[in-house]
């Protein structure tokens, strides 16, 4: 019980803190989890854990060093589905003046390696930050190149709620290039599928970006 089983038990509960916001709890169970001989995926996943958790302890240069470990762990082992999602990580960690050309970076690693290893949700959530650091970039024309592959991947997932931000945040970005078919599309979707989930903030946006054509 105390090897693989009790390691699995340990990083599920590590889970539950995250998921109530303990993170000090988290963190304490994540160290028992971070390292194993021989290197393993539940290490790599601690590690990646260990990464969010430091964020939220206002531990950046820790959650940076973290994530930097587990990728190098699950790089070792071939655990390509996990350092997908380290890449997504990676991405959100990167600061200072070219962090967009950094975490742009990171996201196509990112979406290489869910397209490889099959991470279908991966893959959408993906698609959807690039939409958004593109956007950010200035880059409409990759922004729109990129739009209905995103959408397509979270309606493929049943993922309304994911699909709804994703128009809201497209009809921003419409409306902020002074795209007025393209934002009243994006808009008219975008507000349609947020009321429908209660999703009131998304639906503000799309408000106030609908509002500054």
């Amino acid at each position: 019980m105390d090897n693989l089983h009790g390691r699995i038990a340990r990083l599920t509960l590590a889970q539950v803190h995250m998921d109530r916001a303990s993170w000090s709890a988290a963190q304490d169970v994540l160290a028992t989890l971070a390292t194993a001989e021989p290197p393993d995926a539940i290490a790599g996943s601690a590690c990646l854990h260990q990464s969010r958790v430091c964020v939220r302890l206002g531990d950046p240069r820790g959650a940076r060093r973290r994530a930097l470990e587990g990728m190098d762990l699950l790089e070792s082992i071939g655990a390509r589905r996990l350092l997908a999602t380290a890449w997504g990580i990676r991405a959100d960690l990167c600061t200072g003046p070219s962090w967009r050309e950094d975490g742009l970076e990171c996201l196509l690693q990112a979406l290489d390696l869910h397209r490889e290893t099959g991470g279908l949700r991966g893959e959408a959530v993906t698609l959807t930050n690039l939409v958004n650091v593109f956007g950010d970039l200035g880059n409409t024309e990759r922004v729109w190149a990129l739009a209905d592959e995103a959408r397509r991947a979270h309606r493929r997932q049943g993922a309304r709620r994911s699909e709804g931000i994703l128009l809201a945040n497209l009809t921003g970005i419409a409306a902020a290039d002074g795209d007025i078919d393209r934002a009243e599309a994006c808009g008219a979707q975008a507000l349609r599928i947020c009321a429908s989930l209660g999703l009131v903030g998304f639906e503000a946006q799309t408000w106030l970006s609908l509002a500054a054509l």
